[in-house]
């Protein structure tokens, strides 16, 4: 861990204690203005010196629990808003304990008006406080190399090869590739660390030996620099697992998916409380979006796609975006010509590898069904598939029982769980992705679930849909 890391990691503290002072303060003064004085008279009497300690006080108690919740946990490149979800759930639960503390206390805050809007702008502040620690460190790093770390990359190609274009392309990051090299050497890379300086070692070649893994890991503590690595898929599988004790034997099991228990509880209410909202929001969008397909091509609004999930196959509902004769499923006839028709198109415009297909430039579509294509309105009535408990808000995209039968074994880990309307191979790539970066994906995701992973995918679809559509 570089010093820059401890010293940018160090700050937030007293950043994120002046966020929340500030916090605090704007509540106090907002509600003694006019506007807010004119729907609610002022009954209290609170000395701002007096409120003012009281926030020093309950500010320094955030801390402490920011501290127990990881927050100040030492990580580079630091994502804020994969931090954010943590942000929410931590003020919230600093702020029910400050409440019942003083509901334990007979006492009671004088102002309804300033503990909400205390606990909203404490969120906000605090997320713009670490925002700009991240900025400036970007800034340093950027002008003055400050903490930058040098980074050796052993694999080429794939996932090295996406790593390297990566760091290359986004210097603020703070990575600098100083080697690259295919295959693991012991003298090579020897030489490297030494006349290079490097930092750490990424080891980005899943093909590589166990015993050459094992070398380099021993090489980088021998040389104490960090060391990482790209997983594969078997190595994935292995992160959730439980251990129980029987005749005082330990019995180690292999979990298929973290989502399990509670959790499985507290994603089903999410997503039934999700999609209603969803539902709510974006009607109008619904609406418009269903006569516009209704007025401008024959046939139903919604078609139904037969995909599977975890509880094998069902139909997802889509806005009909295809030409009625060419849409394939079980709703429409003439399905042996869509069909030949389709696999003409797959075997001459296929895009993708695997057992998956994208057509480019699709003949079929309907000119509303580009666009609807593009912005992704087709998918808008997935969210019912959501409501009916066939599809999740977030998890792995769901496909066709034909793209399914060509799925090799470890591809298989996807049905695990419920499939999703977005997920983490979504927000990192869409349909641009190798099928065998989008497994590996959600593959790490259904090892590694988690409700602030949840909200953090959400939270970041909308820009995943908008840099699409931009780049199309």
């Amino acid at each position: 861990m570089k010093k820059a890391d401890l010293v940018f990691s160090a700050l937030l503290v007293p950043v994120d204690f002046v966020m929340l002072v500030l916090a605090g303060t704007f509540a106090y003064f907002l509600r003694f203005t006019k506007f807010f004085q004119n729907l609610r008279p002022i009954i209290f009497d609170l000395p701002f010196e007096k409120y003012l300690g009281l926030a020093l006080v309950i500010a320094a108690f955030f801390l402490g629990i920011f501290a127990l919740a990881g927050l100040y946990k030492i990580r580079f490149p630091r994502r804020v808003f994969k931090e954010f979800p943590k942000i929410i759930i931590t003020v919230s639960a600093g702020m029910a304990l400050v409440v019942v503390f003083s509901f334990s206390i007979r006492q009671w805050f004088v102002s309804r008006f300033i503990v909400i809007l205390s606990w909203v702008l404490a969120i906000v502040l605090v997320t713009l406080g670490r925002l700009l620690v991240k900025y400036l460190q970007q800034w340093i790093v950027g002008k003055y190399n400050y903490g930058i770390h040098k980074v050796a990359l052993v694999g080429l190609d794939g996932v090295g090869g996406n790593i390297f274009k990566e760091m290359n392309s986004k210097p603020h990051l703070g990575y600098r590739v100083v080697a690259r090299t295919e295959n693991f050497n012991r003298a090579r890379l020897l030489k490297i660390i030494k006349d290079k300086d490097v930092d750490e070692v990424i080891q980005c070649n899943p093909k590589l030996s166990r015993k050459n893994l094992l070398e380099l890991l021993d090489l980088c503590e021998e040389k104490r620099i960090d060391f990482k690595f790209i997983p594969n898929l078997l190595e994935t599988r292995t992160t959730n697992i439980d251990i129980q004790t029987l005749a005082g034997v330990p019995i180690v099991e292999f979990k298929r998916t973290r989502l399990d228990g509670w959790g499985k509880i507290l994603k089903r209410g999410a997503d039934i409380a999700g999609s209603l909202l969803a539902i709510v929001i974006f009607s109008p969008f619904i609406a418009a979006t269903a006569i516009a397909v209704k007025l401008t091509s024959s046939g139903p609004m919604i078609y139904k796609n037969e995909r599977v999930g975890d509880k094998g196959e069902f139909g997802t509902y889509k806005f009909r975006s295809m030409r009625t004769e060419c849409c394939v499923g079980k709703q429409f006839k003439n399905q042996k010509k869509a069909l030949e028709h389709e696999r003409k198109l797959i075997k001459e415009r296929n895009t993708r590898s695997g057992p998956i297909y994208k057509i480019k430039d699709d003949p079929r579509l309907t000119p509303i069904g580009k666009f609807i294509r593009r912005t992704s309105l087709d998918e808008f009535p997935q969210f019912f598939n959501v409501l009916f408990g066939q599809m999740s808000l977030v998890g792995p995209r769901p496909h066709q029982p034909r793209e399914v039968a060509g799925y090799q074994k470890h591809h298989k880990k996807v049905l695990n769980i419920k499939p999703g309307i977005t997920g983490l191979a979504q927000i990192s790539g869409r349909s641009d992705l190798d099928f065998e970066d989008e497994v590996r994906l959600d593959t790490y995701y259904v090892e590694n679930w988690s409700s602030g992973l949840d909200l953090a995918i959400l939270l970041k679809t909308p820009f995943a849909v908008l840099k699409r559509r931009r780049a199309e």
